[in-house]
């Protein structure tokens, strides 16, 4: 499953809705125009090409879809936080990028539960969480993040170093030194990112880490290569915020369900 989650509502019956996309993406029209056209879809001219577009288009309004296959009726819900507007989470939207910084990672590392722990997907791609009872879970991670910072700092685990000794690791410092200087020359002439890791190593040539603990271990995601695990000084307060703007979403979908004659179904759709 994918980390970015997006807010829906639509007044379908997701049940019905699913059956009719089952039943839309199971006809192969691009099939049925190879016979016709008497030629594979990669040698189709344009023309053909949006015939076949425009006969998906026709088959998805039969069905009572839209003309991409979709709800007709659903809505996605993207606003701005009122109490974090310039945070990239949004009321109605959360990412979390696949690398360590990503907030399920960090979520985990410190607490141990993440956004699925929040509104249990299941692994399935469309959720309708009990709304309440994921406020609940995503106020206890809240208090659990602001509790860890309150008593051991804003930091987090680096676990980007993993080695193994290749022909070209240094056997003193002076070899260090010279393999540093090789890549703050190749970064000045090429440039690129600041932050990285490569062959030679993990560079951070424009902010340094404030490293605040060191310890050498294993990782099973790499075969159980070395790993050196650095505990840094960072910014948690994006974090706070992100999950602050969780909350305000479960907020927002509570406020409108309470509406008189309100018939929208809220639910979330996992990218993947």
């Amino acid at each position: 499953m994918g980390l970015d989650v997006y807010l829906y509502k639509t007044t379908s019956n997701l049940k019905e809705v699913e059956k009719l996309k089952e039943k839309y993406e199971a006809r192969d029209i691009w099939g049925e125009k190879e016979k016709e056209f008497k030629k594979e879809y990669k040698d189709f001219t344009d023309k053909e090409k949006q015939v076949v577009y425009t006969e998906e288009e026709k088959y998805a309004l039969s069905l009572g879809l839209n003309s991409d296959g979709e709800d007709k009726n659903e809505k996605q819900i993207e606003i701005k936080s009122k109490k974090h507007p310039k945070n990239y989470f949004k009321i109605g939207y959360f990412r979390s990028s696949y690398n360590s910084s990503g907030i399920n990672y960090i979520l985990n590392d410190i607490t141990g539960k993440d956004l699925y722990d929040i509104f249990q997907p299941n692994d399935e791609y469309l959720v309708i969480p009990n709304w309440k009872e994921a406020k609940k879970r995503a106020e206890n991670i809240l208090k659990e993040l602001k509790t860890f910072i309150k008593n051991y700092g804003a930091v987090s685990v680096d676990k980007v170093m993993s080695y193994s000794l290749s022909p070209t690791a240094p056997k003193n410092e002076g070899e260090a030194m010279n393999i540093y200087k090789a890549q703050a020359d190749n970064h000045n002439k090429k440039g690129g990112f600041y932050s990285y890791s490569c062959r030679e190593g993990s560079f951070y040539l424009k902010t340094p880490l404030k490293v605040k603990g060191i310890m050498f271990g294993t990782s099973d995601v790499f075969n159980k290569s070395s790993i050196v695990y650095l505990i840094t000084e960072s910014s948690l307060e994006d974090y706070v915020e992100a999950l602050e703007i969780v909350i305000e979403t479960i907020d927002y979908v509570l406020k409108q369900q309470s509406k008189k004659n309100n018939k929208d179904l809220y639910y979330l759709h996992w990218s993947g």
